[in-house]
């Protein structure tokens, strides 16, 4: 089994829409972590054998400063064939934890949380979603110094009883060029999604915070494969208007091999973020799960529906604490670009 690490990224609900800015958390990670790194690394191949590789990050804070994204690549060998994953983490003020999310070329996964940094490490434990299996993992990030920094990054995955160590990498700053990696074909359960992997322009009914008034703003739905196709990037964006400030979130959706589920994931220009499952895929899929931001999760569903081949509707409800059900805060009719 080869290492995994993957991004995310969501789209937290516009009705969520007046956050505060990113808390200090946010900017000690970014400080800390969210530039490029070079690595000499050993790793684990199918056959789990240790292998000496090259190693990548390319990471860097996005626009809205709540969230650093970026990609992770393992360079190929004669004995390796190299591996690639995009990633976003960041601080959650709702649950007060760094979160981490990432996708990668061979379809898995990695979901992980990690409490605030501490001496320039930070110890991530989750679940990661790797050839076919749920397994239990921690990835433990040290930086030291800073001219120039140096790192060390280690992920464990536990089989069975034991922890075994799958990547450790020994990282300098700095991104010098190098070969891609080699990569698999995608999986064909994500064909079902590929009626709305497109560019929409949409006439959206949201509203100015939650419970506020209605109002119509011009969104935009862009989505491009990544990772092989194994994985799609799409972009939601909410256009600023005299009575609107604006929304921007970028998600990313596919096919969970071990879950056996669709999955979307994202992170938002407000810095919330929201992890959603769907069971099947049709002229409706039905998106449901938690959104998270500066409160605690709410329920989330965004439910997509197939009109015909250039005509689809987009609805984002949540239901916030204490109300008796969902509530509508965008609703999108939307038509397909060229």
């Amino acid at each position: 089994m080869r290492s995994a690490i993957l991004p995310i990224l969501i789209f937290a609900s516009p009705a969520l829409a007046q956050a505060p800015q990113p808390a200090p958390e946010a900017a000690a990670a970014i400080k800390a972590f969210g530039h490029g790194w070079t690595c000499t690394e050993t790793v684990k191949d199918d056959q789990g054998k240790d292998v000496p590789i090259t190693s990548e990050w390319t990471l860097k804070p996005d626009a809205s400063g709540f969230w650093v994204t970026g990609t992770y690549e393992q360079k190929p060998s004669k004995e390796y064939p190299g591996f690639l994953a995009a990633l976003t983490y960041g601080w959650d003020s709702g649950v007060k934890k760094y979160v981490f999310q990432g996708f990668d070329n061979s379809g898995g996964r990695l979901m992980m949380t990690a409490d605030a940094s501490d001496a320039g490490t930070l110890a991530w434990s989750g679940e990661g979603h790797l050839g076919g299996q749920a397994l239990p993992a921690r990835y433990t990030w040290t930086v030291k110094g800073d001219k120039p920094a140096t790192a060390t990054f280690v992920l464990e995955l536990q089989i069975g009883k034991d922890w075994q160590k799958f990547a450790d990498g020994t990282c300098k700053a700095g991104n010098p060029k190098g070969a891609p990696a080699s990569v698999p074909k995608s999986t064909p359960e994500n064909d079902a999604l590929k009626p709305f992997l497109k560019s929409w322009t949409c006439d959206d009914q949201t509203t100015a915070g939650m419970g506020g008034p209605p109002i119509k703003v011009k969104t935009t739905f862009n989505f491009k494969p990544m990772l092989n196709g194994f994985w799609w990037l799409g972009a939601f964006d909410q256009k600023k208007q005299k009575d609107f400030r604006g929304f921007h979130g970028d998600g990313i959706v596919g096919w969970d091999v071990a879950q056996k589920k669709y999955v979307f994931v994202g992170f938002d220009s407000n810095g919330g973020h929201i992890n959603l499952l769907a069971d099947a895929a049709g002229d409706t899929i039905a998106w449901t799960g938690n959104a998270h931001g500066n409160s605690p999760p709410v329920p989330f569903k965004f439910t997509w529906t197939k009109k015909d081949d250039k005509n689809a509707e987009f609805v984002v409800e949540v239901t916030p604490p204490g109300a008796p059900g969902p509530v509508k805060v965008s609703d999108a009719t939307c038509k397909a670009g060229k």
